[in-house]
């Protein structure tokens, strides 16, 4: 009850303030970044990186699996159903627990905080009931009394309402609150659903994809985000992967440890933990800077392809990757 009415109220402060502000500044302001430290400012400047270096591995990964499993040939959309199957229980494990388990956490560390507030305030009330029946005589009369101590000291000696009129009251108040409520939760639903759809299906633009990051920062979360893109994955691959490539998957028994040490990591590391860290990137320093990075997939895919593959690409685009070599022979 204390959460809703925390977002309830901070959704009216935002309405009014929205009011009298221009969509450009309304969406720069929904676009704000947190205040960061340098030590902070570097430490997600290099996570994105490497979530880009990441993210170029996938092609690498997919092409391993394709071309040296002893099956004829992996399809690719049966290939993609089985990495977001991997990436399910990844992103339960490495990140929804987690969330909820600091959530937990926070919610407990407030509670304490509540109830020592709510014990000095009783401390307080006491004493000062203790001091006023030590100091009954000295009470100061109501005419000397301001404006508000008079007016709050005589409704409290005002007789109250009978109970029925009062439950009466209260019901009217219950029904209007409920009815609004719902409208508010409707409308905060429908916007959550519609983010969800539109960040899931423009995740193929990575450039659309972080800019939506970055203004739906305050209406979605990363947790929400990620299993949106997994569902929306697994509700559109599955049936094109059937209609197209039929029901054959006898290629998963045939997958040796290797081969399934990549399966794994694929969806793991890089549909789990990538996502992850490319929305959390995208949320500290914004979209722009990680969007620099995306020329980094390059460079993953090329240093994969060598690493993994044994493939060295002859493109004149790729010899400056080629200096790297030495390195990777030590």
């Amino acid at each position: 009850m204390g959460g809703s009415k925390q977002q309830l109220a901070a959704a009216d402060g935002s309405n009014v303030q929205g009011k009298g502000m221009t969509v450009a500044q309304q969406l720069r302001a929904k676009a704000a970044l947190p205040q960061l430290s340098k030590f902070e400012y570097a430490f997600w400047v290099v996570m994105a990186l490497l979530a880009q270096l990441n993210w170029g591995l996938y092609p690498v990964c997919t092409r391993y699996l394709q071309t040296a499993t002893n099956y004829k040939s992996i399809p690719t959309l049966q290939l993609a159903v089985a990495i977001n199957v991997i990436a399910y229980p990844a992103l339960l494990i490495f990140y929804t627990i987690p969330s909820m388990l600091c959530a937990r956490f926070a919610k407990r560390n407030q509670q304490q905080q509540w109830q020592q507030q709510r014990q000095q305030q009783q401390c307080i009330t006491a004493l000062d009931m203790a001091s006023s029946a030590s100091c009954g005589a000295l009470e100061v009369p109501p005419a000397l009394l301001s404006t508000d101590q008079s007016t709050s000291k005589a409704a409290v000696a005002a007789p109250q309402l009978p109970l029925k009129e009062r439950l009466v009251a209260r019901a009217r108040v219950a029904a209007v609150a409920t009815a609004v409520g719902a409208v508010v939760a409707l409308q905060a639903l429908t916007n959550i659903y519609a983010a969800r759809l539109a960040l899931a299906y423009l995740c193929r633009w990575p450039s659309s994809y972080f800019v939506l990051l970055q203004v739906t920062r305050h209406l979605v979360t990363g947790e929400q985000i990620l299993w949106a893109n997994r569902n929306v994955a697994l509700l559109l691959f599955t049936p094109l992967s059937l209609i197209i490539e039929g029901t054959d998957w006898s290629w998963v028994v045939l997958l040796t440890p290797a081969e399934w040490g990549i399966l794994v990591y694929t969806g793991v590391s890089i549909y789990t933990l990538g996502n992850s860290l490319v929305q959390s990137a995208t949320r500290q320093v914004g979209s722009p800077l990680v969007s620099v990075f995306l020329s980094m997939r390059l460079i993953g895919s090329i240093l994969g392809s060598i690493v993994l593959l044994h493939d060295v690409p002859r493109s004149p685009v790729t010899w400056p990757i080629k200096l790297l070599l030495p390195l990777l022979k030590l």
